[in-house]
């Protein structure tokens, strides 16, 4: 009998552990386990003098924002292309180019400051001039490629980053003293490495990587590359717009690219400047326009519906501290907004503007109704801090909402024409909402995808020369940004259906949805819900007890006892293995050269 007490009391010990594992996974689950909307944040490694340096380099040039006086040709193998960065439009980040023979590197004897300059300069270089690559591959080739007379490669922007004289792919590669190798696998990378390939002629710095806690598993990796037409920061995993951390391997794997690390990267200084340049405010609207902006006050058009009750204004602004916000109409009173929602999300490492340290709340949400506001009116929204100084964060316009803006799409191959009164939807397969397209109107600047209710995030712009020669003559001011690449991983997401919208950003704050696709995450770790658990934990009981009995009817030996019980263990908590995910292909990479 003492035997078969004892036996019991560990079975009931046993069902407590299974049944207290069961009750932290389902609360591991709802930590990990959310929507976009709500992200919360997760564990960072501290960065290091060094490496803080070099990620605070990077961000310079990606956060340096400027507005030519006049349209000048991106990156092509023509004199003139027609992928322009256009007069009056506003753009982050340093141009791609690879001024080897003509024109100038910024960042090495051509400062960012410099650079700046120059935008604001209409007879520099930068208007009169183009820059050149006449390496013997191209000149025996092919026609020689030419970019913006002030610009920087691949190789040229990490080598910037660092303070080191300009590498290649293949400097890079060859100086493994100086560049050790770290193997290809993504989830060993840390802030400051460099993905490099010589074969796809391209390098990629690691801008974050974050945990689900202290010592856990990678659940995103963002990464910051100079790319053609412009600086681009992508973000795979939670939050991300380029799919999970498998698409990142998928693309590393592919490219034959492997991580590295500068040896001396604890001696990287700061570049001149760049603490003192970095954005000290950023402004936004995010709804129902769409306006970025910084260091100042965010303006332009708000488009309204008239037909409706009231419409509502979302947006940010980052800072160094906490704010509240105000907001008056036509010069009236202010009053606060009856929203003030957190999202962390809005200090992803993907905006680049996580530094600024900002207290809690950086969102704002007014609800205005229509009969306040008319054609013309003003909306003035501003941040007051703590000691009663403020600023202002947006002066906008009302205007009138068009009934639809024309244009042309196609998704994954799918050709629609349509308005945004009548959106396509389709149900994503897999574990990754992937969409990749092209879509065609007047005065498109970027492209912005959003997850349930969650902000809108901006992609990198791009440009198909093939469908402007083919819809350019419906939409002839359609030079600048006509194609979008982009996913969402959708294991980040709570279990169920995720609502995935891409929207174009026009001129003036002009907005329009281009498509939504259904996101799915089919899968969730058993033990989730406390039912499962229960249920679980009392066929575990079940099954024990009906072998003690068993065991003791028969007299078996105490080894076969334990091996009844052995044979029936709860089932793997972990999630079931996902379909393949659908890779989000890459944006044209650069060139051997590099």
């Amino acid at each position: 009998m003492k035997i078969y007490a004892k036996r019991l009391i560990g079975t009931a010990l046993a069902c407590l552990m299974i049944l207290s594992a069961s009750l932290l996974l389902i609360s591991w689950d709802r930590a990990v386990k959310i929507d976009n909307s709500t992200v919360m944040t997760g564990y960072r490694e501290p960065l290091t003098e060094g490496v803080s340096n070099t990620i605070t380099n990077a961000l310079y040039m990606y956060n340096t924002f400027w507005t030519p006086l006049k349209s000048i040709s991106a990156w092509g193998t023509a004199k003139k292309t027609k992928r322009q960065f256009v007069e009056g439009h506003t753009y982050r980040g340093i141009p791609y180019g690879q001024p080897v023979h003509n024109g100038a590197y910024v960042g090495f004897s051509f400062k960012v400051s410099d650079f700046v300059n120059a935008v604001n300069d209409p007879d520099s270089p930068l208007y009169t001039d183009r820059g050149a690559n006449t390496w013997d591959y191209t000149e025996n080739g092919g026609d020689i490629k030419y970019s913006p007379y002030f610009s920087n490669d691949c190789s040229g922007f990490v080598s910037s980053a660092m303070r080191i004289k300009r590498h290649t792919t293949r400097d890079i590669g060859a100086d493994q003293d100086m560049f050790p190798v770290k193997g290809s696998n993504v989830k060993n990378a840390r802030p400051g490495d460099l993905i490099n390939s010589h074969i796809s002629g391209h390098v990629i710095m690691v801008l974050d990587v974050e945990y689900d806690r202290e010592g856990g598993s990678v659940i995103s990796i963002s990464t910051i590359e100079q790319t053609p037409d412009i600086i681009v920061v992508r973000t795979y995993g939670r939050g991300g717009a380029n799919g999970g951390i498998s698409d990142l391997q998928d693309r590393v794997t592919n490219g034959q690219y492997y991580l590295c690390r500068y040896r001396d990267i604890e001696s990287v200084e700061l570049i001149d400047g760049a603490r003192e340049a970095l954005p000290k405010v950023v402004n936004g609207i995010c709804e129902p326009s769409s306006i970025l902006t910084v260091d100042k006050s965010a303006e332009g058009s708000i488009y309204v519906d008239f037909s409706g009750k009231s419409f509502t204004i979302e947006g940010y602004s980052l800072t160094s501290g906490k704010v509240r916000y105000e907001y008056s109409i036509d010069g009236g009173a202010y009053k606060n907004p009856d929203h003030m929602p957190v999202y962390s999300e809005l200090m992803s490492p993907a905006l680049g503007f996580s530094y600024l340290k900002q207290e809690d709340p950086a969102i704002f949400i007014i609800d205005v109704p229509v009969i306040k506001v008319s054609e013309g009116s003003h909306i003035n929204i501003r941040a007051v801090k703590d000691d009663g100084s403020g600023y202002e964060v947006a002066d906008l316009t009302v205007r009138q909402a068009p009934l639809y803006v024309p244009f042309d799409a196609c998704v994954d191959s799918f050709y629609m024409q349509f308005n945004s009164s009548n959106v396509q939807h389709f149900e994503a397969m897999g574990t990754t909402a992937a969409l990749q397209g092209w879509c065609a109107s007047d005065s498109i600047i970027r492209f912005e995808i959003k997850t349930d209710d969650g902000l809108w995030r901006q992609l990198g712009p791009s440009f198909r020369k093939d469908v402007y020669d083919y819809i350019g003559r419906d939409y002839p001011s359609c030079v600048e940004c006509n194609s979008f690449n982009c996913a969402v991983d959708a294991t980040t997401l709570s279990k169920g259906k995720h609502t995935v919208t891409l929207r174009a950003v026009g001129e003036d704050g002009l907005t329009f949805t281009v498509c939504t696709v259904t996101a799915v995450n089919p899968g969730i770790p058993f033990f989730v819900f406390p039912a499962a658990g229960a249920l679980a934990t009392a066929a575990v009981i079940i099954i024990v007890l009906l072998a003690v009995k068993k065991s003791k009817k028969k007299k078996a030996d105490k080894g076969s006892s334990e091996k009844i019980i052995g044979a029936n263990p709860p089932e793997d908590s972990s999630s079931p293995e996902a379909p393949e995910c659908i890779p989000a292909a890459d944006a044209s990479e650069g060139t051997p050269e590099e």
